[in-house]
């Protein structure tokens, strides 16, 4: 009966298929979506990537409307009461991880963005627990969700010796003189599953159990044990004692009473500490640096189970607590070796973080804001602005020769001088690359690297919460991008004081896009960061630089043509490609490609700038080395193509809070990529320079190449062999001081800013 029940009711949709919309005379098709089986002649899908976790966007194609919306046999929603179906979201429980009790049995979940005549939006929560789909609420919708973040987002399940006590990429320890407790907690990315010490102190039930926090008492040979873990179900505090040759639980008072017992001494321990930048005391802080360029990045967090109440830096106080804050995060900035910026993080015993920017004048500090935090960034006195952008970045998007649907943004100038069309490296996307992190977002969304903020070492009193709607609730809002600003649509970054501002404060429109399998573009598979040929990104370049010459980057509808890629396409403004990383390469192929194809005396492009081009990417420098390791990635990529590439180094991201905000973006790809992938890169690298292809690159197109000496992800060396190899080329080649790959971040602005604006004034 309830078969037939559902059929009667499909076919009911189906019987008044054509309809008048509120009266207007537009007529109207009214279907049902079957998310198992969406019909394409009604609904288009949109396919999106969210912390590598599939959702589908179900949207009603035009004169179409969703009128119901069933699971086969189920019905889920019918339009009643003025309400109307704008998209639906289809999130399935990611492959791979299996479906546990652990996840409360969760194999899906659904939101329903249904709307009314006024306008005002009304979601609807949808968990799918074994084979049946159950409204749910907001909060518990996002909860589930974040569960499955949590386990996309782990590269790894690490079980703690506490007979190691250095910390290490993968977890932080707390192992001084002058603190009475041994503390762990795991890095950015990792999840402790067992603590342990010759035998098991604790180990997890699940693959959704987790421990952020362990703290052990005495710490040269424990016998109690304090840990904070985390599961669908919360967070919970656990106590440990040791007995005989086992640990067993007890509750929080007997605890406390065995820690007296074992001679602690609540009134004679204090853990409120001072920091000076001048004279970092590294019993209690960590301190990273980081160079970019002529910036010294100086990073400062305090050990776990240490609180800076007040933070100075010689004489100059800073900031000193009022009584409920502390300090946890200090980044302090040079240029050309004096003091520039700072800013720290403070946050208070619920976890409630603000940030503190700072400004050097006159050898003192000076608060200031963000905006002109990061604007003393990009100063250079050698550059000259001429024209101002609006602040936003218009999003619009095409099919390509696979029919993958890319996302691309453009940032448009009055009397634009020129365009430039900008390509984004490996595992990244264009937001990430060319804007700027909205540290206040971020900070108050996420936090900070370290996972607990402890009121104290033995019992917490406030892990760093945030409200999982608002982490990832912006997420689902919009189906249809095209239009929309990219900063209302995903509020991560911002435009002041980006590598897109600055472009445009130079007289150029900017124009961009996420690489196909990266941020909002499609992928050809079900794996993100991945290519079934390298070739395919060269298309790519090859056909929204066309779109963009003929002035078609608002119309969504565009497809592939392989006719206009190599037309002569007269424009009334000089255009550029930038590419950055492995699009350096990507977009050098592009030039390649065009003037191999295209009729003698056709333009691409007026000129071309890479930044840390990917031409060299062996991680030695031996000559035998390198073909032993190079023959290894071949076998690699044909035995095992999917597999992780072993020799990958992953980011530490709880290094930084920059970092860290990386890792959050829910767009970005922070895990290793296949054998598959890395060998395509090689053989990139090895045909970009190859006589035959060299040889379609034009002597006279100028062609700016910026890279740092000691950059570890794509080396120098084979570029400056290029560069020496085809001295027919119009090359230019501005070697800069430094490890840092990234050069289009706002700390790399003020170096390289004068060497891109005094180019363009030569060809512009």
């Amino acid at each position: 009966m309830k078969l037939l029940a559902t059929y009667l009711f499909l076919f009911s949709c189906k019987l008044c298929a054509l309809v008048n919309v509120e009266n207007s005379g537009e007529r109207v098709e009214e279907v049902t979506l079957d998310i198992s089986a969406p019909d394409p002649l009604y609904v288009e899908t949109l396919k999106r990537a969210f912390y590598l976790i599939n959702a589908h966007f179900y949207v009603a194609k035009d004169a179409t409307r969703i009128s119901s919306i069933v699971d086969k046999e189920q019905i889920l929603w019918k339009a009643a009461n003025g309400l109307s179906c704008d998209h639906v979201v289809l999130i399935r429980y990611p492959e791979g991880n299996g479906c546990h009790p652990g996840h409360q049995g969760v194999t899906g979940l659904l939101l329903v963005y249904t709307g009314s005549h006024e306008n005002v939006r009304m979601p609807l929560y949808f968990a799918r627990n074994g084979g049946a789909w159950t409204e749910t609420k907001e909060e518990e919708f996002y909860d589930k969700f974040h569960q499955m973040v949590l386990q996309k987002t782990v590269f790894e399940s690490i079980e703690i010796d506490i007979e190691k006590r250095e910390t290490c990429d993968k977890y932080f320890v707390t192992n001084t003189s002058n603190f009475p407790f041994l503390v762990y907690a795991p890095n950015v990315g990792y999840r402790i599953s067992k603590i342990f010490n010759g035998i098991t102190i604790w180990e997890a039930k699940g693959e959704d159990e987790r421990c952020l926090y362990v703290s052990l008492y005495p710490r040269d040979e424990p016998k109690l044990a304090y840990l904070i873990v985390s599961s669908w179900r919360g967070e919970e505090n656990i106590y440990l004692h040791k007995i005989n040759y086992g640990w067993a639980r007890i509750n929080e008072d007997e605890y406390m009473d065995n820690l007296k017992g074992t001679g602690f001494d609540e009134s004679k321990f204090d853990n409120k500490q001072v920091l000076d930048l001048e004279n970092v005391n590294s019993d209690v802080v960590r301190l990273k640096k980081l160079k970019f360029g002529d910036t010294l990045v100086c990073l400062h967090v305090p050990l776990l189970g240490f609180l800076l109440e007040k933070v100075v830096d010689g004489q100059n106080v800073l900031w000193e607590t009022s009584g409920n804050e502390y300090c946890i995060y200090v980044n302090k900035e040079y240029n050309n070796d004096s003091p520039r910026t700072l800013f720290l993080i403070v946050s208070d015993n619920e976890g409630n973080r603000r940030l503190l920017y700072f400004k050097r004048n006159n050898e003192k500090w000076e608060a200031t804001d963000e905006d002109e935090y990061f604007s003393l960034h990009n100063v250079n006195k050698n550059v000259s602005y001429t024209h101002q952008g609006n602040g936003k970045i218009v999003m619009s998007s095409f099919k390509n020769k696979q029919g993958l649907r890319i996302a691309t943004y453009a940032s448009r100038v009055e009397n634009a001088k020129g365009d430039f069309v900008l390509a984004h490296g490996l595992s990244s996307l264009f937001m990430f690359t060319f804007c700027r992190k909205y540290y206040e977002w971020n900070c108050k969304t996420f936090g900070t690297p370290l996972s607990p903020y402890l009121g104290e070492p033995f019992i917490g009193r406030g892990l760093q919460k945030g409200s999982n709607v608002e982490k990832y609730g912006h997420l689902f809002e919009h189906a249809k991008l095209e239009g929309m600003d990219a900063f209302e649509a995903f509020p991560k970054y911002k435009y002041n004081n980006c590598f897109v501002e600055f472009l445009n404060g130079l007289g150029y429109n900017v124009y961009g896009y996420d690489l196909q399998s990266h941020g909002l573009s499609e992928s050809v598979s079900e794996f993100r960061c991945s290519m079934d040929d390298f070739k395919d990104y060269v298309y790519d370049v090859l056909q929204f630089v066309s779109i963009v010459k003929r002035g078609k980057f608002d119309d969504p509808s565009e497809t592939f043509d392989e006719r206009s890629l190599y037309e002569n396409i007269p424009t009334d403004k000089k255009i550029f490609l930038l590419g950055n990383s492995m699009s350096g390469n990507i977009v050098m192929q592009a030039v390649q490609e065009f003037y191999k194809n295209a009729e003698k005396g056709t333009k691409f492009v007026d000129g071309l700038v890479s930044f840390s081009t990917m031409i060299d990417i062996y991680p030695m420098s031996d000559i035998e080395e390198r073909r032993k390791f190079r023959e290894r990635i071949r076998r690699c990529a044909r035995d095992v193509p999917t597999d992780d590439y072993s020799d990958y180094v992953i980011s530490n991201f709880g290094q930084s809070f920059s970092a860290f905000a990386g890792f959050n973006d829910p767009l970005g790809y922070n895990k290793k990529p296949s054998y598959k992938v890395v060998e395509l890169l090689f053989n990139a690298c090895e045909g970009l320079v190859e006589d035959d292809n060299m040889a379609n690159y034009p002597r006279d197109l100028p062609t700016l190449l910026l890279h740092s000496k000691g950059d570890l992800v794509c080396g120098i060396g084979g570029l400056v062999d290029m560069v020496d190899k085809y001295k027919d080329k119009t090359f230019k080649l501005i070697q800069l001081e430094g490890k840092s790959h990234g050069l289009t971040i706002p700390k790399s602005l003020s170096t390289i800013s004068v060497y891109v604006s005094e180019w363009l004034d030569n060809y512009t």
